[in-house]
């Protein structure tokens, strides 16, 4: 008995080898090949890890400050709409995030967004143009109005020694300026563009 229930192996030809032993040829390769271009793969997306990995902390701060222009901006504009209808003055330092609440559409704005806890503020008001008529400004480009604070209080005031070190937003801070420009400044020495 011959076949498969003879227990004898079916015989082949030496065609039949050939092409069997040609495909178990083709599929190691293609296995190799598959395998090669799996590491390749494997190694480039380490590569762009490695060259992305610090562009994510600051992407991630990137929302925070926008929105810490936006708040600080709002704030001096509020400040600025207080100081029309009170013969020109800012406000009081003690009391001003008080004065300038009727004229703030959302009391949201007060909290720095780079701070996590809610119930804390992180701005303040610079404590030497308290009731200062606006127009007695000398520097109006270069005074800071309202600036990013490590007092956290309702109605922080202060001095610039109040900005945070380093930054709230990547070794940066926000402030607005007396003219209404915000500018996001680096943290440390305060250069001439600051006053």
């Amino acid at each position: 008995m011959s076949g498969p229930q003879g227990g004898d192996a079916p015989k082949i030809s030496d065609s039949e080898w050939l092409a069997a032993e040609d495909e178990r040829i083709r599929r190691a390769k293609a296995k190799k090949r598959w395998l090669l271009s799996l590491g390749c793969l494997a190694c480039f997306l380490s590569c762009c890890c490695a060259i992305l990995w610090p562009v994510f902390p600051a992407a991630r701060l990137q929302p925070k400050k926008a929105a810490a222009l936006s708040n600080v901006k709002q704030l001096d504009l509020a400040a600025l709409m207080y100081s029309n209808d009170a013969d020109d003055r800012y406000p009081s330092a003690g009391i001003w995030m008080d004065l300038i609440l009727p004229y703030v559409k959302d009391k949201g704005i007060f909290h720095a967004p780079g701070l996590p806890d809610p119930d804390v503020f992180g701005v303040a008001f610079r404590r030497s143009l308290s009731r200062v008529k606006t127009d007695d400004v000398e520097q109006p480009a270069t005074t800071v109005v309202v600036f990013d604070s490590t007092d956290t209080r309702w109605n922080a005031n202060g001095e610039l020694n109040l900005l945070p070190q380093p930054g709230r937003y990547g070794d940066h801070n926000v402030v607005s300026f007396v003219d209404g420009t915000v500018k996001v400044i680096p943290a440390g020495p305060l250069g001439p563009a600051v006053k």
